[in-house]
């Protein structure tokens, strides 16, 4: 489930590009924005690391934290009544 998130979010942010395409100027931007927050995130995973983490955990490797990250986390709320969305993406309260 590494990866999931990732994939799970180009899914729907590419469904929102084509709702952006038939909406507002403003979602448009939306997509695109959402686009370069998720390019920045990358899995680094602990295993086969050179570098291994501290913590022998994967993490971003954007920011450093506990993969995945609060960002994508936020970006993936959004989509909690999606079927394919995971319950463990729900950001901490």
């Amino acid at each position: 489930m590494t990866d999931d998130i990732v994939s799970f979010l180009r899914a729907r942010i590419e469904e929102d590009a084509e709702l952006a395409r038939h909406a507002s100027t403003r979602a448009v931007r939306e997509v695109a924005a959402k686009r370069r927050v998720l390019a920045r995130h990358a899995l680094s995973p602990a295993a086969g690391d050179p570098e291994l983490p501290w913590e022998d955990r994967d993490d971003c490797q954007y920011d450093g934290d506990d993969w995945p990250c609060p960002d994508l986390l936020d970006l993936a709320f959004p989509y909690a009544d999606h079927p394919a969305f995971h319950p463990a993406w729900l950001p901490a309260r």
